[in-house]
């Protein structure tokens, strides 16, 4: 589109939505950072996101504001394996055609090949850029076997898409992994249209400068979910606690396991509807560590780190890209990490 003598680019996100509460999905967190940059860098450039009417709950923060962000209601599943193969051609279609899409930022590669298929009445095809958030990896600790067909197809999805962005050197190496291993074919042809952009996105201006908390806190602001090793972190708590004094400001990110961990002598649980909410806690705590054994990139740890706190993680995953190679906040085992 030309308007004024401008070039106008309008880009359909297509979002992979994992959380119930929309405000703590790390996904969302990504797409606002990444939508509020880019329009300060390029203004005439436009994002339709595609936004669930039910199932998921949201509380406005001002992102949809914005005159550069349009949210299209659509319904999807709430489980993250049924709403992933979820694809409404005729409301895709219909986005498309309406508001003359130049772009899709798809953050579901398993439905690379029904986006690419929208637009075939068209001269030219629309360009799809692939981003990682997920990737079904034998690191998980959930077995592969009976989740083959999500492996298979973003595999293909990526072999699809014009451009491939991985949030780390490790997500990358994930994706060629699997690759090598499962569709070797499209090797060559997914390393080719890879990139690597680490989308932390530091901002002084969302620095929130507090007093940290009169007690020691640790954060906790992690999903409770196996590949966390939510337990792990909790008995090495359990142990420090028997000789010091602290608590574990948790900000949940839902509700599964909040009842074990509220037990705790040393919790305290803070509900945090925004980032504005969640970075004023945040921020008045000293440290952060978790016993993740997976990660794409983990953006509560670059959170943690750029509001100054100590981040006690371990030395695997993404986290030696975050924190840099050989840095002593690493920890290889639970002894070294008390």
């Amino acid at each position: 589109q030309k308007q004024r003598g401008k070039k106008q680019v309008v880009i359909l996100v297509n979002p992979m939505w994992s959380v119930k509460n929309l405000n703590k999905d790390s996904n969302y967190v990504h797409i606002k950072k990444i939508i509020n940059r880019y329009s300060k860098l390029y203004p005439d450039t436009y994002f339709i996101i595609p936004f669930p009417i039910k199932h998921f709950y949201y509380t406005e923060d001002g992102f949809f504001d914005s005159k550069h962000v349009i949210r299209i209601p659509y319904q999807i599943p709430l489980a993250k394996k049924i709403n992933n193969i979820s694809f409404d051609a005729q409301f895709y279609q219909d986005v498309i055609e309406k508001y003359c899409v130049g772009l899709i930022y798809n953050q579901i590669p398993e439905v690379t090949g029904q986006l690419k298929s929208l637009d075939s009445h068209f001269s030219s095809t629309i360009p799809v850029v692939n981003q990682h958030h997920y990737i079904y990896h034998d690191s998980l600790p959930y077995p592969l076997k009976n989740q083959m067909q999500y492996v298979y197809w973003q595999i293909l999805g990526d072999a699809l898409a014009d451009v491939n962005i991985y949030n780390s050197s490790h997500t990358e190496q994930m994706v060629f992994e699997n690759t090598a291993k499962y569709m070797p074919d499209f090797k060559k042809q997914i390393q080719e249209k890879s990139k690597i952009i680490k989308f932390g996105l530091y901002n002084q201006d969302e620095i929130v400068q507090n007093e940290r908390f009169e007690k020691f806190t640790f954060l906790y602001n992690h999903r409770l979910q196996q590949y966390k090793n939510w337990e792990t972190t909790f008995d090495v708590f359990d142990k420090l606690y028997e000789d010091y004094d602290f608590e574990v400001a948790i900000c949940p990110v839902g509700s599964d396991k909040l009842s074990v961990v509220n037990k705790k002598p040393y919790t305290k649980i803070y509900e945090v509807p925004t980032q504005a909410d969640y970075y004023n806690v945040l921020s008045k705590c000293h440290a952060n560590t978790f016993n993740s054994q997976y990660e794409t990139f983990c953006i509560s740890i670059f959170e943690s780190m750029m509001h100054g706190l100590a981040t006690i993680v371990p030395n695997s995953t993404t986290m030696p890209e975050l924190l840099g190679q050989c840095n002593e906040q690493m920890f290889n085992n639970t002894n070294e990490q008390i």
